[in-house]
């Protein structure tokens, strides 16, 4: 999360979205769990259907997972582009300033702090944190077949951070 002109140190950049992205996670779970407790309060309706309703409940609970898998990789991207706008600008927007540099003179030339290797380097580290954030989100298929209730038999997969992470 970027306010808008506002210059950050380089501190308090990383700091800001280290704090940002715990509240990020634990809205992430939250929701996490309200849809899985949904799904399985539906499931004990048709607990003893017919091997068409598992069937079609199996069905359900994949659909679900790729659409959760959908809203997390569009989220991830977002938050990426937000980022980009706001370092290199867009079409319609010119970029902003987002750092504080002190421009150092010494005898031998002019020195920046912070680098901008080092200025680099956070903003890849935040941007790699930013997609970590989606790492503690379990597959809905993984999470409901470890349930008690065996509520969907489905083979495991690939986790969302791996998948939208490559």
């Amino acid at each position: 999360s970027l306010e808008k002109n506002k210059l950050y140190t380089i501190g308090d950049f990383g700091d800001e979205q280290n704090a940002h992205l715990v509240k990020v996670r634990a809205k992430l779970m939250e929701s996490f769990e309200t849809i899985k407790q949904t799904l399985l309060d539906v499931f004990g309706n048709f607990r003893d259907g017919t091997s068409e309703v598992r069937r079609e409940w199996r069905n359900l609970v994949s659909e679900t997972d790729r659409n959760l898998e959908n809203s997390l990789r569009l989220s991830v991207k977002r938050s990426l582009q937000e980022l980009s706008r706001a370092i290199h600008g867009d079409a319609k927007t010119e970029p902003q300033a987002l750092f504080k540099v002190h421009v150092v003179l010494e005898p031998s030339g002019v020195d920046y702090q912070p680098t901008m290797i080092h200025v680099t380097h956070v903003v890849g580290v935040v941007s790699k944190e930013l997609i970590g954030a989606i790492s503690s989100v379990p597959r809905l298929r993984d999470a409901l077949t470890a349930s008690p209730d065996g509520a969907a038999a489905a083979p495991a997969g690939d986790s969302f951070y791996h998948i939208i992470s490559n």
